[in-house]
């Protein structure tokens, strides 16, 4: 088998730092001349038009700390005053935001991501859910997302979900490597996803989908096709 030589001049050439691929515009776009005051002239335009919008809504909260993620979280025992102290603020953003928008124009995509959205306790998640829909117009034929961790979700809450008008769940599998899941410390046996995803079909979600990570510590490409096979075998929309 012939080795690949990466030679030390090859490597100075790309060893530079490079804006995270989840965040658009990325960090090197932003600039200090969009202030609040031009937020707010942007949000007045917007109102003005029929356009639709898409609302994404950021729960911090995890549980435990995966060693692999690079998002803003923060990591807190499951209190549910942690959830009503960040809603506060995110209720008041909303109330700030639909103001200078001026009329509730139709939300096609609505997505709660995190962190770990299902932090918030069944009753907190529809607080939220009826708080944007008191401002906005939610289409229930577009896309009503939410992510939600296998580990730390529960039926009821599923149902909560569903009963509130969600239709797309997604969720964090990365690997179903045992060795792969201690190191990266995220414990999720396949039993427990095979439970979520036989929920939401019982429940009648209209798509399910799934995140997976390649590059983890003690992967191989031969440990790494059985994780795509069982995930294939779930048969997830996405």
């Amino acid at each position: 088998m012939s080795t690949l030589v990466i030679d030390k001049k090859t490597i100075k050439k790309f060893d530079v730092a490079g804006p995270r691929y989840t965040s658009y515009p990325t960090a090197p776009e932003w600039t200090t001349d969009v202030n609040g005051r031009v937020y707010q002239q942007k949000l007045a335009e917007f109102g003005k038009t029929d356009k639709t919008l898409s609302i994404y809504i950021h729960i911090p909260f995890c549980r435990s700390m995966c060693y692999f993620c690079a998002c803003n979280v923060v990591i807190r025992r499951p209190d549910e005053k942690y959830g009503a102290e960040y809603l506060d603020y995110v209720f008041k953003e909303i109330e700030i935001v639909a103001r200078h928008i001026g009329k509730k124009n139709t939300v096609k995509q609505f997505h709660l991501g995190g962190g770990t959205p299902n932090f918030l306790t069944a009753e907190q998640l529809t607080l939220l859910f009826h708080k944007v829909a008191e401002h906005f117009k939610i289409d229930f034929n577009g896309e009503i997302a939410i992510e939600v961790d296998p580990r730390t979700v529960d039926f009821h809450k599923i149902s909560t979900l569903k009963k509130l008008g969600f239709n797309r769940i997604s969720m964090g599998i990365q690997d179903f490597d045992s060795k792969v899941q201690e190191t990266i410390n995220r414990i999720q046996p396949l039993e427990k996803v095979r439970e979520l995803f036989g929920w939401c079909r019982d429940l009648k979600f209209h798509s399910v989908n799934c995140d997976l990570i390649y590059g983890l510590p003690y992967q191989t490409p031969e440990s790494f096709y059985k994780t795509v096979k069982k995930v294939i075998d779930l048969r997830p929309e996405r």
